[in-house]
């Protein structure tokens, strides 16, 4: 579970430069279709980094896997939610940035209308990683806090 975490965590940094530098600023045309190559480029690197977590799980559980293979497919089930989220967030951006309706103009005056700037809402993808992220890491923790209990009542049952 931490390395599927840590592997989503690595494309939440492509985005971070832009928002660092357009945020609460006057968006322009251009500045609109750089965050959305940008986007494009999270979801790249998000695909590249879960093979490259699956495959260093698979490495790191090879003990656990020799025994039975079926944990194999049990090390993947995290990898296959991630990626079924992912490639049905990016064909949704897809069809929003190719449809005949969007104009970057368009997107670019409504940004600037709004109270606070802010051009990272057109990749929202990127809010939903982190919080998922979070989530992954609250159960994790659970785990291991469930995992650290049960440990110290297995000792005092055989001390008994």
């Amino acid at each position: 579970m931490g390395l599927i975490a840590f592997f989503a965590f690595i494309p939440t940094l492509v985005p971070l430069p832009l928002m660092w530098k357009y945020f609460g600023k006057y968006i322009t045309q251009q500045d609109v279709n750089k965050v959305i190559s940008n986007t494009i480029l999270t979801y790249i690197v998000f695909i590249v980094a879960l093979i490259v977590g699956y495959f260093i799980t698979l490495i790191l559980s090879r003990k656990i896997i020799m025994r039975n293979n079926w944990w194999m497919l049990i090390l993947a089930i995290p990898y296959i939610i991630f990626y079924w989220i992912i490639t049905s967030k990016y064909s949704q951006f897809r069809s929003f940035v190719s449809s005949s309706n969007y104009q970057s103009n368009k997107v670019a005056s409504m940004i600037n209308n709004s109270q606070i700037p802010n051009i990272m809402l057109m990749n929202e993808f990127w809010y939903e990683i982190v919080t998922l992220i979070i989530i992954v890491l609250a159960i994790e923790l659970g785990v291991i806090v469930f995992a650290f209990l049960q440990k110290k009542i297995n000792k005092k049952k055989e001390e008994c």
